[in-house]
């Protein structure tokens, strides 16, 4: 999603923050196992909850999009002064932009991901 500007940079900064909390998790899980007993579930479920929280508020579906498309969500996040993704363009990035099965195209989300191959053969 990142501008091509920026592109190098975002991808850098995302593998280091990856690769300090794998090193963070590797390193505390079998702590807080020996420790915190039944309430790692507590913690473990706080930090889904957020993680889910924060992917449906502010991280919008670019499933399918070109990227002008994606940028068009940016600049029109800037414009409306927020990054909550219903509240940009009334919510049309929060679903995928495929058409649905029954209309034009016949391609949707209710398509299989895998076919047989004999159905991709002319």
């Amino acid at each position: 999603i990142f501008p091509t500007t920026a592109r190098a940079q975002g991808t850098a900064v995302s593998v280091v923050v990856w690769g300090l909390a794998n090193f963070a998790i590797t390193l505390l899980t079998p702590i807080m196992f020996n420790h915190l007993r039944f309430w790692i579930f507590a913690v473990f479920a706080l930090t889904n909850l957020f993680a889910g929280l924060w992917t449906y508020l502010y991280v919008p579906e670019s499933g399918g999009r070109a990227f002008d498309e994606n940028q068009a969500f940016f600049e029109e996040a800037k414009e409306v002064g927020t990054w909550r993704v219903g509240r940009v363009a009334k919510g049309e990035f929060l679903r995928m932009p495929y058409p649905s099965a029954e209309g034009e195209g016949g391609e949707g989300e209710e398509a299989p991901l895998l076919r047989r191959v004999r159905d991709q053969l002319p």
